[in-house]
């Protein structure tokens, strides 16, 4: 019987922590999110030969910032939608010279999540990428590098998905550190040519603060 009351009791408190728990997280309705982005700019961008020599393609770390505003639309369950603002970097070349380039991107992604007792979200939802201003260019050859000189932006505008996770850990009443990952899969062909093709499949990390309104 002194068994049965325990497991009861014990019932009826983890029943109510649950409920405090939720309780809480609803009346956090509105949210607002800053945060440091990094970004594996990881697009599947074709290698190719000009002049019978072989051109490779890679990638380079992008870090950026972004913003989200976040609004609850029942307990657990809400809707964010952000800005981030991204450097990308890319190397074309071979062993005789190689062009790095630097471009930004502003990004506008749009997520429904669900939130595990205020700890854990996993969202999911689509983005809208677009390139901003020049292109930050370098060429070198050996040891010897230009200076900086911009060119035109030929980079196109895309769609895509994107799965987050994230780890919320609060630090006072309705502020909270958090950490977030991302994966993004792009539906825009960003070469835009014939015979190659080239998709977005990216990996996102940001850290940072989150607070109620």
């Amino acid at each position: 019987m002194k068994n049965l009351t325990k497991k009861i009791g014990f019932g009826i408190a983890s029943l109510s922590l649950s409920v405090a728990s939720m309780s809480a997280l609803a009346q956090e309705r509105n949210t607002v999110s800053l945060a440091v982005l990094g970004n594996v700019a990881d697009a599947n961008i074709p290698d190719s030969v000009e002049n019978g020599e072989n051109i490779e393609t890679d990638n380079g770390f992008g870090v950026g910032a972004s913003v989200a505003l976040g609004h609850m639309l029942s307990d657990g369950f809400g809707v964010e939608a952000g800005l981030s603002l991204l450097n990308r970097k890319r190397v074309y070349g071979n062993d005789l010279f190689k062009v790095s380039q630097n471009q930004w991107n502003l990004r506008v992604p749009v997520l429904a999540k669900l939130y595990v007792a205020k700890i854990i979200s996993i969202g999911v939802g689509p983005y809208f990428s677009t390139p901003i201003g020049n292109v930050e260019s370098t060429f070198q050859v050996g040891d010897s590098s230009s200076p900086d000189f911009d060119t035109d932006n030929s980079g196109r505008a895309e769609l895509g998905g994107m799965l987050a996770a994230a780890v919320n850990l609060p630090i006072s009443n309705g502020s909270y550190f958090f950490f977030e990952a991302r994966y993004l899969r792009g539906m825009t062909d960003l070469a835009g040519e014939d015979n190659n093709s080239s998709y977005t499949d990216d990996i996102e990390s940001l850290i940072g603060y989150r607070v109620s309104l």
